[in-house]
């Protein structure tokens, strides 16, 4: 095993490639994230947890969370104005 001292996250979003987005949403995978760049690692003892990678992807995480929480409420917000205007 190896403990990661440094990587990055890639995050891709694709969804202004599609016009109706709503129908594209269920049918493929509009975002992505994938964990790159491992040059520098070093060798772990036998039952060594990484925790600063757990601690890292468990922030990451919890951001991505926020991010769809504070999405939906805007949402709402956007979907009750809508049914209020009609």
């Amino acid at each position: 095993m190896f403990k990661i001292k440094g990587s990055s996250l890639f995050f891709t979003f694709a969804r202004d490639e599609f016009d109706s987005h709503e129908y594209w949403d269920n049918l493929i995978k509009i975002v992505d994230a994938r964990f790159i760049d491992f040059g520098h690692m070093e060798e772990m003892e036998v039952g060594e947890r990484d925790e600063g990678f757990i601690y890292g992807l468990s922030e990451a995480i919890r951001l991505l969370q926020e991010i769809k929480d504070s999405s939906n409420e805007v949402n709402n917000v956007i979907l009750n104005d809508n049914k209020n205007g009609e």
